[in-house]
């Protein structure tokens, strides 16, 4: 499900027309917001993707906060016994989330990967919440069909 909408993302993008429109869109953007003229969390997707576009990107982007929160609550979840070396592990993903400096925060910023690692620990507070009123197994229907997912 997830290669199907990211191929069909980067299909959209792939002409000529839209990779322009996404490096004219980077370009007022960071011209925008070095004059103040946009908050801290835009994205040049937020610039130039059209509405189908846009949506597309946030299903992904919801799939992969669901990912990325599945994955740090199991890791939590089954702790040092089995991943004996999960404070360190645990450690250094969390520097890796948040280490960008420079230029790779401006790139990120501009790719709108700030929100999207912000997203990620949205998608571990989400699982727990479900795990919390659910139970255990009460996020294996997202796991069985597109359609189930959040």
């Amino acid at each position: 499900h997830l290669r199907r909408e990211v191929a069909a993302l980067a299909h959209d993008l792939a002409g000529t027309d839209s990779l322009g429109d996404l490096l004219a869109a980077a370009t007022r953007g960071v011209r925008a917001w070095r004059e103040g003229r946009l908050e801290d969390d835009w994205s040049v997707l937020d610039l130039a993707l059209d509405p189908r576009q846009r949506e597309r990107v946030e299903r992904v982007t919801a799939v992969m906060a669901l990912l990325e929160g599945h994955a740090d609550v199991t890791m939590d979840a089954v702790g040092r016994r089995v991943i004996p070396s999960l404070p360190r592990l645990r450690a250094r993903m969390t520097a890796r989330r948040g280490r960008a400096r420079g230029v790779e925060r401006l790139v990120r910023r501009v790719i709108g990967m700030d929100a999207k690692l912000a997203q990620y620990a949205d998608g571990a507070r989400f699982v727990r919440g479900v795990r919390r009123s659910g139970g255990r197994f009460a996020l294996d229907a997202a796991w069985q069909d597109p359609a189930a997912l959040p």
